[in-house]
């Protein structure tokens, strides 16, 4: 599967992936780009196994050029979320005009 969004300016996003009963989602790519306009504060972007636990995180520092990117591959070792739990990746918004498009892709495994 692959998740994608682009925020409105200066506003933070969420990408979900829904809990699906007896199955364990894995993310293996994660990328945000700052559009639009340099950041002007710190955009933090965080994978969390449902709603409040942070399983990884990285940051875009303040004043990033537009174009500034994260682009993390964890194929070869994939992080791996609880059974039956969203995942949730949220980017922080970036500053007056900056929008942040992020895409994730990943898979799902049924258990039991």
């Amino acid at each position: 599967w692959q998740l994608t969004g682009s925020s409105s300016a200066n506003t933070a996003q969420t990408l979900t992936k829904a809990a699906v009963a007896v199955q364990r989602h894995y993310v293996t790519h994660v990328t945000c780009v700052v559009r639009a306009a340099a950041a002007v504060g710190e955009i933090g972007i965080a994978i969390k196994d449902g709603d409040t636990t942070v399983l990884w995180t990285e940051y875009i520092g303040a004043a990033a050029a537009r174009g500034t990117r994260v682009d993390v591959d964890f194929s070869g070792d994939p992080i791996e979320l609880t059974v039956n739990t969203a995942l949730n990746v949220v980017v922080d918004a970036g500053g007056a005009s900056v929008i942040t498009t992020a895409n994730v892709k990943g898979f799902s495994v049924g258990v039991g």
